[in-house]
């Protein structure tokens, strides 16, 4: 496979949204049957498992699991779907490894492989974390992933 190896340890996905820095989070709200959905956490609140994830390297693709629960990983919640659209929510959800729940992180952003879309944060939306096509400049899209030291 092409895909690097990223190291497979703890770390805080980390958003800048107007030079303000936020922790995404496990929020133990349901998002329907499928999953959990993500929530932010202020910087200055870091150090709870609920923000912590982990990569799984698989031979294609990558798993990025919850280290709070980690039967749950980052899933599209439209998994009926072969290929989801722009606007279908992500979320955690159990881990089976299906297409839905194959992503890769590259130059900031959260990729699927199954739709190539990125993951995105859109503030208008009732499920803020939706998968959209990459734009360039758009820091509604960009990650930053800081491990635990």
């Amino acid at each position: 496979s092409d895909l690097p190896i990223i190291p497979e340890k703890p770390f805080f996905i980390i958003m800048k949204l107007k030079d303000n820095e936020n922790l995404l989070k496990l929020s133990h709200q349901s998002y329907n049957s499928f999953g959990v959905k993500f929530d932010f956490d202020t910087i200055d609140n870091e150090g709870s498992d609920e923000q912590l994830f982990q990569f799984v390297n698989e031979s294609d693709f990558i798993l990025i699991k919850s280290v709070y629960n980690t039967n749950l990983c980052f899933s599209i919640s439209n998994s009926t779907k072969s290929y989801p659209p722009e606007g279908t929510p992500v979320c955690l959800s159990k881990t089976d490894g299906k297409s839905n729940q194959q992503f890769t992180y590259i130059n900031g952003r959260i990729f699927s492989t199954q739709t190539g879309l990125c993951v995105a944060y859109d503030p208008n939306k009732d499920y803020p974390f939706v998968m959209m096509k990459p734009k360039d400049n758009n820091e509604n899209q960009l990650f930053t992933i800081r491990y635990l030291d």
